[in-house]
């Protein structure tokens, strides 16, 4: 597969994590991330997923490198507009709510505050 096409296959990770097959959602996120590695997207779906799956210290790595790549997918809105469904957009809150994650937030606004909309400077995430 080309890298230009790795949209394709994120998007099938997203559709079988709301389905429920979750290990196939983590299959699919991380052959993109073999085919492109500088892409957040599929990281931060990939850390999510291994969070609700209990593996914390993997998901806090990718998340993190996730957001260095892409601050906006610290956004719920911005997930929404990207097609996230409403169970990985749960899973990302309760991620995104973990307090390494909100370390990174808040780095994210100090460093970067044009990464994220407005509405979520200085705001917790919603739970």
């Amino acid at each position: 597969m080309e890298a230009t096409f790795w949209p394709a296959l994120n998007n099938v990770g997203l559709v079988e994590y709301e389905k429920g097959d979750y290990d196939q959602a983590i299959s699919k996120w991380q052959s993109v991330i073999k085919v492109d590695g500088k892409q957040a997207e599929p990281r931060l779906a990939l850390a999510v997923a291994l969070f609700s799956e209990g593996k914390v210290n993997e998901a806090i790595k990718l998340g993190k490198a996730a957001l260095k790549l892409d601050g906006r997918y610290a956004d719920i809105k911005f997930l929404q507009e990207n097609l996230w469904g409403e169970q990985l957009i749960e899973d990302t809150r309760q991620f995104l709510n973990n307090p390494q994650m909100q370390r990174v937030v808040s780095k994210i606004e100090q460093s970067n505050p044009d990464q994220l909309p407005e509405q979520n400077q200085g705001v917790p995430i919603p739970q």
